[in-house]
């Protein structure tokens, strides 16, 4: 092709639909010049090059199925991560094999509201009277504008400090590590004490053992051990006196 301006290529279905191609290629014609010689017969080289055209395009762009688009298009839900405007120019490329006709703006607004992911969002419009689709558009892309302002302009780190101090106070390792059973003086809790039922050596009491005796514990267990005196002996030179008192402060005698 030289002494050609430009350079067309070959047709790739990947890179391009073939109605693309076929405007590069008139471009490419009128550029430089070439004319179409009309063609007769049934073999390509026969055809003239808006039939070949028109063939190749029923090949390679095929009429969508207006069925098909339009199950597409009611199917059609904003997905997570993907923005309102994606999603509204998502839903205007589905809608244009769908022959909606005079329909079209009530069935982008229907499905636009009903697609939602966001359900403040959606609330919103449901609510709002005589809505469009164009003013749902606008009411979408400004609240989720909004919401996006706030996120970025709300502190990120710290949680409250109500929820602070609450974990600290319930889940602290520490607190449980220094707590001491009052049974025994051991690193554990007295409801789970093996001590519960032992007796104290020091006070004659249940439930503890001496280590964990408290120093007025033992006092109060010699106090409650005495009794009243009823007689005291005392011994004289080869006498004995039997003498009867009521005293309770007397270091010797005989208790009951």
């Amino acid at each position: 092709m030289a002494g050609y301006i430009g350079r067309v290529g070959e047709f790739s279905a990947d890179k391009e639909t073939f109605t693309s191609y076929c405007e590069r290629l008139d471009m490419f014609f009128i550029a430089n010049g070439v004319a179409e010689s009309a063609g007769e017969g049934d073999k390509p080289r026969d055809k003239s090059l808006a039939d070949i055209i028109r063939i190749l395009k029923n090949h390679f762009d095929p009429k969508p199925l207006e069925i098909s688009e339009t199950f597409h298009f009611n199917m059609r839900n904003k997905s997570a991560g993907e923005t309102v405007g994606d999603y509204i120019i998502a839903l205007k490329k589905l809608s244009i094999h769908c022959n909606f006709g005079d329909f079209l703006n009530r069935a982008l607004r229907d499905r636009f509201v009903c697609g939602l992911d966001d359900v403040k969002i959606q609330n919103k419009l449901l609510n709002t009277a005589g809505l469009t689709f164009d003013s749902a558009c606008k009411i979408a892309l400004s609240m989720e504008m909004a919401d996006r302002h706030t996120r970025e302009l709300k502190p990120v780190g710290n949680p409250p400090a109500g929820v602070v101090s609450r974990v600290n106070k319930t889940a602290s390792p520490s607190a449980k590590q220094e707590q001491r059973c009052s049974r025994c003086t051991g690193n554990h809790s007295s409801d789970k004490c093996r001590h519960k039922n032992s007796k104290c050596f020091k006070c004659q009491r249940f439930g503890h053992i001496s280590p964990a005796c408290e120093p007025g514990n033992f006092s109060r267990s010699r106090g409650r051990g005495r009794g009243r005196i009823h007689a005291v002996d005392v011994h004289t030179e080869g006498n004995s006196v039997q003498q009867d008192t009521d005293s309770d402060e007397s270091d010797i005698g005989i208790y009951s």
